[in-house]
C-alpha cells in the first residue's frame, strides 16, 4: 500500500461514526411527525401557556331555559308520607335514592380517556346531596327531595354520608384526608361537595334546596354553547376535552353542575387547601354566626373568572394522542334563585319563612311572602339564628 494515499476504508468508517448519531437523530423526528403529524411540536408548546376559561354570562333569558313541571300537592304530601317510610314513592315513580356508597361501588376512579370519552360537552344527570346524622328539619328536606326528583324523572338521585364522603376522599384525594378530618362539620361538606364536583361531576345541592323547575333544557343550551366553543381541531393526534361548569355568580356551596375534571373546579379545590382556614372552623362545634361566613368567604375567595391559569395539558400514552383543555365557565344570574330573605319588606309574616322557624311553610312563604316573580329555578331555605349568630 502507498504510504502517501489515504485508507478510503478508515475514512468512510469516521465519516460514518461521526454521522450514526445525526441519523439517529433524524429517524427520532421523522418518526415522531409520522406519529403525530407536523402540528405535534407547536402543541407541546401550548400545553404550558396560560390561558383563560370560556366564560359565559347568562341574563334574563336564563328564567326562560328552565321549564316548569308542577307536582299535584295532594300527590306530593302522600309521597313524602312514602319517602319518609321507605326511600322511594310508587306513586311519582321513583325508587329509593343511592347511597354514597353504593354509588362508588358503582364508579370509580375513571382514567382520563374515559372521561373524555363520555363527558365532553356534557353534564351527568346525576343529583348529589350530603346528608346528616342530625334529624332537624328532616321532614322539610324530604319535601324538597320530593321536588328536585319529580321535576328531574331521569336523573340518578344520590345521598352522601359522613362515612361516604371520607371513603370518597380517601379514594380520590388521599392527601387531603387529614386536613378534611380537622374541620368542623360544614366546612367538611363544603369540601367534599367540591371533591366530589370535581371527581364526579353532576348537580351537587344542598338539602335545604328546593328546586322548583327542571334544568335538562338549560343544561341541554349549556352544553350546545360548549359545542360551539369547540375548537375544531383538525390534527387527528389531538383530543379536545370541553368541560361545563356551571353555578351562581356568588358561588355558594349550595347548587354547583359541572362536568367531571373541570379545571376551575380543582383551582377551587387548590384555593381552599392552601387558604389559611379560620380557627373556628377547626373545632368541631356548628358554623354559626354571619360574621364567621364571612370572614370564611373572605378568606377563600372564589371570584377567579377573569383570571387566567397554567392549565397542565397531558398526553393519552394508550390513544397516542395530546389532550387539550377549553374549560368553559357559564355563570348563573344570583336573581334566578331565591332565599329566606327574599322576602318583602312589608311582608308581616317574613319570620315563617326560615328553617329553623316552628312554623316554618315553604308552599305559604313562595305564595305569599317572597318577592317571586314566578320565574325563579329555586329557593336556597336558610336558618335565620344561624346567620345571625343567636
Amino acid at each position: 500500500m502507498d504510504a502517501g494515499k489515504p485508507h478510503y476504508g478508515l475514512v468512510i468508517w469516521k465519516l460514518l461514526k461521526f454521522a450514526i448519531p445525526f441519523i439517529l437523530i433524524f429517524a427520532v423526528i421523522l418518526g415522531f411527525f409520522k406519529s403525530y403529524g407536523i402540528d405535534s411540536f407547536s402543541n407541546i408548546q401550548l400545553r404550558l401557556q396560560e390561558k383563560p376559561f370560556i366564560y359565559e354570562e347568562w341574563g334574563e333569558n336564563a328564567f326562560s331555559y328552565a321549564t316548569d313541571r308542577n307536582i299535584n300537592p295532594y300527590q306530593k304530601v302522600s309521597c313524602v308520607n312514602e319517602v319518609d317510610r321507605n326511600g322511594g314513592c310508587e306513586r311519582l315513580h321513583f325508587h329509593e335514592a343511592h347511597t354514597g356508597s353504593d354509588f362508588l361501588e358503582g364508579h370509580g376512579h375513571d382514567p382520563t380517556a374515559k372521561i373524555i370519552e363520555d363527558w365532553n360537552y356534557k353534564i351527568p344527570r346525576i343529583i348529589h346531596t350530603i346528608i346528616t346524622d342530625d334529624n332537624t328539619y328532616s321532614s322539610q328536606f324530604t319535601e324538597f327531595e320530593v321536588d328536585i326528583r319529580y321535576r328531574h324523572p331521569d336523573w340518578e338521585y344520590v345521598k352522601w354520608s359522613e362515612e361516604n364522603m371520607e371513603r370518597l376522599i380517601h379514594r380520590n384525594f388521599p392527601s387531603f384526608l387529614n386536613s378534611w378530618k380537622m374541620l368542623n362539620r360544614p366546612a367538611r361538606h363544603q369540601w367534599a361537595t367540591l371533591m366530589g364536583l370535581y371527581e364526579y361531576g353532576g348537580l351537587w345541592v344542598s338539602r335545604s334546596f328546593q328546586a322548583l323547575k327542571n334544568f335538562d333544557h338549560a343544561i341541554q343550551i349549556a352544553e350546545r354553547s360548549a359545542l360551539l366553543n369547540s375548537r375544531n381541531y383538525s390534527n387527528p393526534n389531538l383530543i379536545e376535552y370541553h368541560p361545563l361548569f356551571m353555578a351562581p355568580k356568588s358561588l355558594k356551596y349550595d347548587f354547583f353542575m359541572a362536568s367531571p375534571r373541570h379545571p376551575f373546579v380543582l383551582s377551587l379545590i387548590k384555593e381552599l387547601y392552601e387558604s389559611k382556614v379560620p380557627e373556628s372552623l377547626l373545632n368541631r362545634r356548628l358554623f354559626q354566626g354571619l360574621s364567621e361566613f364571612s370572614n370564611f368567604m373572605a378568606l377563600n375567595s372564589t371570584k377567579m373568572y377573569d383570571k387566567t391559569y397554567i392549565i397542565k395539558e397531558f398526553y393519552l400514552k394508550d390513544k397516542k394522542k395530546f389532550v387539550e383543555y377549553n374549560p368553559h365557565i357559564i355563570n348563573l344570574p344570583d336573581h334566578a334563585f331565591a332565599t329566606s330573605w327574599s322576602h318583602h319588606s312589608d311582608a308581616g309574616s317574613s319570620d315563617i319563612c326560615f328553617l329553623d322557624n316552628g312554623m316554618f311553610d315553604p308552599q305559604y312563604c313562595v305564595d305569599n311572602v317572597l318577592n317571586m316573580k314566578g320565574t325563579e329555578w329555586g329557593v336556597f331555605w336558610l336558618p335565620v339564628y344561624d346567620l345571625l349568630g343567636i
